[in-house]
């Protein structure tokens, strides 16, 4: 087993997680429960932040019920999952782990509606999935599942494993179970993207800020320039009137 000395330097505040855990009382949680949220922002707890740092804090000390537990956090919040998250998973996660099952058809349905979708990865495995988007049916293309609609038990099953079909699966075909505010959501992936960035130590993270923060803030700024742009060209006609009338 590794030893606390031997955890990367920043993993802190998932082994936070898993001590908080470890002498808590609560050590259930639902998958398919809504993440919390109020006024239209999404609370940003070190759960929301990093759910994929204590699942990986839980593997290395085989900690399972910890990992089942870290894992239903990030079904939660998957749809936050941005790119450093997912390499993070594909890096420190085996293959064949309920994580990386899960990861890989997350990717799958994902890039089947936003193919550009972490595409600045520089993880192989991630590429490869990224491509795998559109699942076949003999040649008819057939639509991805949602993960988040599959029972969890699915992925520690050897059917979840394998890929066959299984009484862990929905019944019928459809949106997942929980919807969620598309602008407060991008608002809270570029609050993540900030709160970590200390950690990403790489050159791009600049320029990852900035998209996720167009994105976030890009209409309001739309909105900005316009107002700007009006009082502008109005201050101008009434400085030519004044001069015209004199």
């Amino acid at each position: 087993m590794q030893s606390v000395f031997d955890l990367p330097e920043d993993d802190p505040d998932a082994f936070e997680l898993f001590l908080g855990w470890l002498y808590g009382n609560n050590k259930e949680v639902e998958p398919s429960a809504p993440p919390l949220y109020e006024r239209g922002v999404w609370q940003l707890d070190l759960w929301t932040l990093y759910p994929a740092e204590a699942y990986v804090i839980g593997d290395k000390f085989m900690a399972r019920d910890f990992s089942k537990y870290a894992f239903c956090k990030i079904i939660q919040h998957a749809q936050l999952l941005h790119v450093y998250d997912m390499e993070t998973i594909y890096q420190e996660v085996k293959a064949d782990d309920p994580l990386r099952l899960f990861a890989k058809q997350w990717v799958r349905w994902r890039c089947s509606q936003r193919p550009d979708l972490w595409a600045s990865s520089q993880s192989m495995g991630l590429q490869r999935d990224r491509h795998l988007r559109q699942g076949r049916s003999g040649t008819r293309q057939v639509p991805v599942l949602d993960p988040r609609r599959i029972q969890i038990d699915h992925w520690y099953s050897i059917c979840g494993l394998v890929g066959h079909d299984c009484e862990h699966l929905p019944a019928t075909c459809g949106a997942t179970t929980f919807e969620n505010d598309k602008k407060a959501e991008e608002k809270t992936i570029f609050r993540r993207l900030w709160a970590k960035s200390a950690s990403f130590n790489r050159p791009t993270r600049a320029w990852v800020l900035l998209r996720a923060f167009l994105v976030a803030y890009g209409t309001r700024l739309i909105m900005l320039a316009i107002v700007v742009l009006g009082v502008w060209v109005v201050v101008n006609v009434l400085l030519y009137s004044m001069r015209f009338w004199h």
